[in-house]
């Protein structure tokens, strides 16, 4: 399975007895945290919440992550949107 992926939908699959984050959103906090790694909580609590880095509508053209997954018999995948991942 080949999928696309920008802004702040995330994507979670649950295999087997795991639940593993297949995306990341795209917020000025991650794109932080892919910098700099060993950022602290309270580094990343002084950021702004919410600022995204790509979405659509932002630009003309975006880009998009893409990745490739092999599907395994019982997969089941999340797909969270507009609030929803917090509350997970």
């Amino acid at each position: 399975m080949e999928g696309g992926h920008v802004g702040d939908m995330r994507c979670d699959r649950r295999r087997e007895q795991s639940l593993e984050l297949l995306t990341n959103e795209h917020a000025r906090s991650n794109d932080a945290l892919a910098l700099k790694p060993d950022l602290t909580q309270e580094e990343l609590a002084r950021r702004p919440k919410n600022f995204y880095t790509r979405a659509l509508g932002m630009r003309e053209e975006v880009k998009v992550d893409i990745r490739s997954e092999v599907v395994q018999t019982g997969d089941i995948f999340l797909l969270c949107s507009d609030g929803l991942s917090g509350m997970i």
